[in-house]
């Protein structure tokens, strides 16, 4: 009788080893040259992957398969490392049937996540543990026509990119609040591989003064309503991109939301330079008779500004904060003389290519 791994344990596909352990049937071996044909062309592996099935009487139809395939609409998520090796050994088993038959117990042997396979007397398993002598992720296969010693197959990475339980988003990306006020966004999970627990929603990065409710999506729920809250002392702020994180154990998913804190219309915004800007440009009295905001939040104001031989047209660059945009003419500011003596800018038009037209 069988007894569990006591040594390694073993994790995942490959007739790659066949080579190293010298062994197995004509068809093992043609499956070795699918699947490692399919490795050399795949590094976004389980789609490609299971192109070796043309190899194996399984197809890659099923819900494992489907949800390996979509890994890209969950690409900012940080998936469990025991998550990663069911994943990676259930794609064993669609692929490679012949080998590693459905569907026996994922057993534990630190540093390894494995499964023994009776039928076929092979061992699959995914080393999950840190600082062990092992390779991370990796991937070891052993038993029947592996050979009695185990054999390291890749990585994890090398044949699929594991997919979180769920998927996070929210009902917009960006929002303002007002001081003294709060706003509503709904944060929506969308659930894959039968994942039916409970989510923590969690923001951090908020703006100073603001804060967020305690939220949790209930275990078979999809979505929960996450409140913002200014306190009336709140600073004004630029728009400022926090963090939202849907937690369950170590599967964490992120999203971004731009928080910005104003004032009720009228107050002072003393996110531009604390509200009021003072900015001489000539020797002589400066005017303002014209401001425009640019696309990317900064703000032109155009007017003239005497000088020691004249008045002339002068234009003024400010950052989203206040501070002068040192990129623009010299420290930010503009002088230009048009006629003999008296010039003034009186509006400002901006062109779709960017340029100034006063």
């Amino acid at each position: 009788m069988k007894t569990p791994f006591t040594q390694l344990t073993l994790a995942v596909l490959l007739a790659l080893s066949l080579g190293a352990c010298g062994g197995g049937s004509d068809t093992m071996a043609a499956e070795a040259t699918a699947v490692t044909t399919a490795r050399s062309d795949s590094p976004t592996r389980a789609t490609s992957a299971t192109g070796a099935t043309s190899a194996t009487s399984a197809t890659s139809t099923g819900p494992q398969a489907k949800a390996l395939s979509a890994a890209s609409a969950a690409a900012a998520a940080v998936v469990d490392a025991t998550e990663a090796a069911r994943q990676l050994m259930d794609f064993a088993e669609i692929t490679f049937p012949a080998y590693f038959p459905p569907h026996p117990a994922t057993l534990t042997l630190e540093p390894f996540s494995y499964r023994y396979y009776a039928e076929t007397g092979v061992y699959l398993g995914v080393v999950t543990g840190a600082g062990t002598g092992y390779v991370a992720n990796g991937i070891y296969v052993m038993g029947g026509p592996f050979g009695s010693a185990p054999v390291l197959v890749g990585q994890v990475g090398d044949y699929i990119t594991p997919v979180a339980n769920y998927g996070l988003a929210l009902s917009v990306d960006r929002t303002p609040v007002l001081q003294g006020g709060n706003v509503s966004l709904k944060a929506t999970i969308t659930r894959q591989n039968g994942f039916t627990g409970a989510v923590q929603i969690v923001v951090d990065g908020l703006p100073a003064g603001v804060t967020s409710n305690a939220i949790t999506i209930p275990a078979g729920s999809t979505s929960a309503d996450i409140q913002l809250t200014a306190q009336t002392s709140a600073p004004h702020s630029l728009p400022t991109v926090a963090r939202v994180r849907a937690i369950n154990g170590s599967d964490t998913l992120n999203q971004a939301l731009t928080v910005t804190v104003r004032g009720a219309a009228g107050v002072i915004d003393t996110s531009f330079g604390g509200g009021v800007n003072t900015t001489p440009v000539g020797s002589g009295e400066d005017y303002a008779n014209a401001v425009a905001v640019q696309a990317d939040g900064k703000v032109i104001v155009a007017g003239s500004s005497a000088m020691p031989n004249g008045t002339f047209v002068s234009l003024v660059r400010h950052l989203r904060d206040g501070g002068l945009d040192t990129s623009f003419g010299t420290a930010g500011k503009v002088v230009t003389q048009v006629g003999t003596r008296s010039d003034a800018a009186a509006a400002i038009a901006l062109q779709p290519d960017g340029k100034i037209v006063v």
